[in-house]
């Protein structure tokens, strides 16, 4: 199934899955939609991924 091969490596909060697709990032920041970006690796680096690949835009207000 290709959503389990997707989801290999992005499970664990407290690894950085290092640089991943924005595919791959839109479905970590599914998996860890309740997690915060202070805390947990996987979802930060999806949200560096998106806002890089120009699918996620920030509010200014928002802290980095």
């Amino acid at each position: 199934m290709q959503t389990v091969a997707m989801d290999a490596g992005i499970a664990e909060c407290r690894i950085d899955p290092g640089p991943m697709s924005a595919a791959r990032a839109h479905r970590a920041m599914q998996i860890h939609l309740d997690c915060s970006v202070d805390i947990c690796w996987v979802r930060r680096r999806a949200r560096s991924t998106l806002v890089q690949d120009g699918s996620m835009v920030l509010d200014p207000r928002a802290d980095r």
